[in-house]
């Protein structure tokens, strides 16, 4: 039977804060990976967050190199173990990645094998990775992220999540194309269907972008899995528009 090695995907969670543990207990039962931790707000409307049960918009980003092969058996373990299928507990998206370094890569696909039947499932899979959603990431200077993030959710958006940024300006990009980057900058990171995609980063550019005070840059990412986008948040927000 033909082997080979699995690759790697990135894994990005977007959870409450008193789950970043659990997430990573989650993910190293089943295999091992490499998790990276950053603190972040959420940035939904105020009654929103209460009409969901949040009590705080604070939430971390989890970063985690998993292997492709468990990818499924990853997703469903934490959808469970963290309770996504309620709304409001957190989001969780794939990422294919092009290239990774071997050492890393080799560590957490050890001793993994693939036989002939999971190849065929992960490249049925692949061909249906145009998914329906996509993640958009802005950057852009701190002082603008109020009128971004309302321009974003007039758009479309039902929410995002703020990091909060330095840029590190290199090989004077900022005088070739023009632009005084800022030094204090967030990033927004936002979940949205394909079909609102271009409409929600047109208006972001507009309200933040490379020809406006806030500097900042726009792009989007397809996912390739998602867990954790509840229809009860697109029924209230529906509700909440009427």
């Amino acid at each position: 039977m033909p082997r080979r090695k699995s690759r790697t995907k990135l894994l990005v969670s977007i959870i409450q804060p008193k789950d970043a543990q659990l997430l990573a207990e989650t993910i190293n039962d089943i295999s091992r990976s490499l998790s990276i931790a950053v603190a972040a707000e959420g940035t939904a409307r105020s009654n929103l967050i209460d009409y969901l049960g949040l009590g705080s918009p604070e939430k971390t980003v989890v970063f985690s190199i998993i292997p492709e092969v468990l990818e499924k058996k990853i997703m469903s373990k934490i959808s469970s173990e963290l309770k996504m299928y309620m709304v409001g507990r957190g989001i969780a998206f794939l990422i294919p990645l092009t290239s990774i370094s071997k050492l890393l890569a080799d560590g957490i696909n050890k001793d993994i094998q693939i036989g002939r039947e999971v190849k065929k499932e992960m490249n049925e899979t692949a061909k249906k990775e145009d998914s329906a959603y996509e993640l958009i990431i802005a950057n852009f200077g701190e002082d603008v992220s109020d009128k971004v993030i309302e321009a974003a959710r007039n758009a479309g958006a039902s929410g995002g999540t703020i990091i909060h940024s330095r840029t590190l300006e290199g090989m004077g990009i900022g005088q070739a194309v023009g632009v005084s980057f800022r030094q204090a900058t967030e990033i927004l990171l936002i979940i949205t269907k394909k079909n609102r995609r271009n409409e929600i980063m047109k208006a972001v550019r507009e309200a933040g972008g490379l020809k406006t005070s806030g500097a900042g840059i726009v792009f989007s990412v397809p996912v390739s899995a998602i867990a954790g986008v509840g229809v009860s948040m697109e029924e209230f927000e529906s509700e909440e528009l009427s």
